[in-house]
């Protein structure tokens, strides 16, 4: 047999078809066989493969001789869970009475999705200027939660960028905003998350935290000033 694909990349977004084709043919001649069914194989995590039998026979009307095609719409959590990045896919003929079994090489699809961001902290909290401002979010796609992600978190006005940014677990974020100096009022966060096989999203979180300045004291005075 003798494969190909058309497209190198799936989305899991939606409805979106990926054509996968492969074209039969005896081994002797070279002519395409018709009439015969061909079984198309994906894997879900890179190396496990899955268990549903994708099958199309080949030949039929409208395709070329011996051609067989089937359209593959990546799925999570269920039926199946295919996740992102690189995956391999072949086709397998089991033979008849006529025919030995073959199977293709293996081919890479990569599979796309894009982000959800969510800040959960702060949220709508007061802060004495000085103070450090823990910010959390939360970094997810349809499926999942997503860790190892490239995230930014940048205050507004300021345009100063949150760092260290750390990633303790699954898709959560967190980092501490110093707002030593910075002035008092409301302020903004924009967070942007970057990952291989994701669109990057940027998302606008406003007025999540104000700075406040506490009230200063001075030119202490008593009246009278001296005992009397």
């Amino acid at each position: 047999s003798k494969a190909r694909f058309t497209r190198s990349a799936a989305s899991r977004l939606g409805t979106n078809t990926t054509e996968l084709a492969v074209i039969l043919y005896n081994g002797f001649d070279n002519t395409p066989l018709d009439g015969k069914s061909v079984s198309f194989w994906i894997t879900q995590n890179g190396s496990l493969w899955s268990t549903t039998s994708r099958a199309n026979t080949t030949g039929q009307s409208g395709d070329a001789s011996g051609f067989s095609r089937y359209y593959f719409d990546p799925s999570c959590p269920s039926p199946e869970y295919f996740i992102t990045g690189v995956q391999y896919w072949n086709a397998t003929f089991a033979g008849d009475s006529a025919y030995f079994a073959n199977t293709s090489a293996n081919f890479t699809l990569g599979i796309n999705s894009t982000f959800a961001i969510a800040l959960k902290v702060p949220a709508g909290i007061v802060v004495n200027e000085g103070d450090p401002v823990r910010i959390n979010a939360n970094v997810s796609d349809e499926c999942a939660e997503v860790s190892a992600a490239t995230v930014s978190m940048r205050v507004i006005p300021d345009n100063t960028h949150c760092t260290p940014m750390s990633n303790p677990n699954g898709g959560n974020y967190s980092c501490d905003f110093s707002t030593t100096g910075i002035g008092v009022g409301f302020r903004n966060v924009t967070m942007n998350a970057t990952k291989d096989f994701y669109l990057s999203v940027i998302n606008l979180s406003v007025n999540p935290f104000q700075v406040r300045k506490s009230p200063i004291l001075s030119n202490q005075k008593v009246t009278p000033e001296t005992e009397g």
